[in-house]
């Protein structure tokens, strides 16, 4: 997902940003070990060495209430709604 090095670049940035109160609050080798990971980490995903893979599970015959679209997930319910029920009416 090319989100996710702009992501780990901002995180990267902003504890730069914030070095001395981080070696303040976590000490410099922690802060030292976190900026290589952000930054080998959005490196690994830039050169497409890396990836991230999402698994979702339910129990069986679970209801989940997950948005299923983007729509959906923001708050347009007309849109997010229209779609779906066509959905689910031609699976009846």
């Amino acid at each position: 997902r090319d989100h996710y090095p702009l992501t780990l670049r901002r995180w990267a940035a902003n504890l730069e940003a914030n070095r001395r109160e981080a070696i303040a609050d976590a000490g410099e080798e922690r802060v030292r070990a976190w900026s290589l990971y952000i930054l080998g980490s959005a490196l690994g995903f830039e050169d497409g060495d890396i990836t991230i893979y999402q698994v979702l599970t339910s129990r069986l015959g679970a209801r989940h209430r997950l948005p299923l679209d983007r729509a959906e997930l923001i708050g347009d319910q007309a849109t997010a709604e229209a779609p779906r029920r066509e959905v689910l009416e031609t699976a009846r």
